[in-house]
């Protein structure tokens, strides 16, 4: 406990990450791979000592995931953690068998996985003229979500970003679209801050211009509005023993769901229950 500086619970969206990375490891989701050049003279040895102060000054670079033989997972904070470096020489390998090289050598530092949990990258803000005697250049990022669709945030002196997708899930024109939203948002945003969210649009002015024309032009004595739960006994009508829903090895046809309904709907009212009166429900998901 000596080593230990501090540690937490592991918040939502962290449990969720160590979770998909337990279940399956293999797909590399979380693992964020950076590379990049580095041109000029390097002073390796400064390098190295410049990391090692970085990672002492932020406490977020020195944390792990911890589950096993634990009531529940923890992030620990160490006092002091270890960098590992590995140096190579390939300066007598031709171009080709370099870059092959390189590829065989990331794919597998991403089978090791990763101890760190490194949540956020500093951005370089600096406007002071100092002598460099470094040029990074080449940067590319390698990383993968269980989400279909991510976005990424680079603060800086100018907000910047991206959006890593499926392309199962999306086509490049559903993405446009997107941050054409996204973009949308971001300036009312700017424009007045005391907003609230219920007030913005995502449309641009030519989307909200589309929809006022086609609402201009639809019959509104063609549109026939109703509630669910008559959609759902029309349905009961056409297709009683059709399965309606589906939980592990069990079904419920639309009958026996109807059924069902009515049987609760009876008993609500048994207990005084009237229309437009809130019901709180807690129950294991079942059949």
């Amino acid at each position: 406990m000596q080593s230990i500086e501090d540690l937490y619970e592991l918040s939502p969206m962290q449990q969720g990450m160590l979770f998909h990375t337990l279940y399956a490891p293999e797909s590399e989701v979380y693992f964020e791979q950076l590379l990049c050049i580095l041109s000029g003279e390097l002073n390796f040895s400064a390098f190295q000592k410049a990391w090692e102060q970085i990672v002492a000054r932020h406490s977020i670079l020195r944390s792990a995931f911890f589950w096993e033989e634990i009531e529940k997972p923890l992030q620990i904070v160490s006092k002091q953690v270890d960098l590992p470096w590995e140096k190579l020489d390939w300066r007598h390998l031709e171009s080709d068998e370099q870059k092959q090289k390189l590829e065989d050598f990331l794919v597998s530092d991403r089978h090791k996985g990763f101890y760190l949990n490194f949540e956020n990258y500093p951005v370089d803000s600096s406007k002071k003229d100092v002598q460099k005697t470094l040029k990074i250049s080449h940067l590319s990022c390698f990383e993968r979500t269980n989400y279909p669709l991510t976005i990424v945030i680079n603060p800086g002196s100018q907000l910047g970003g991206r959006f890593v997708y499926d392309t199962s899930c999306f086509d490049e024109t559903k993405l446009l679209r997107m941050i054409g939203h996204f973009q949308t948002l971001l300036t009312k945003f700017a424009e007045n801050l005391q907003q609230n969210i219920s007030q913005l649009s995502l449309l641009i002015a030519a989307e909200e211009q589309e929809l006022i024309l086609l609402e201009n032009h639809q019959n509104q004595d063609n549109v026939n509005y109703q509630c669910v739960h008559i959609l759902f006994e029309k349905q009961v009508e056409k297709t009683p023993d059709h399965i309606a829903v589906v939980y592990k090895q069990k079904h419920l046809t639309y009958r026996q769901l109807n059924n069902r309904a009515n049987q609760l709907a009876n008993y609500l009212k048994s207990l005084g229950v009237k229309p437009e009166t809130r019901v709180g429900i807690c129950v294991e998901r079942s059949l």
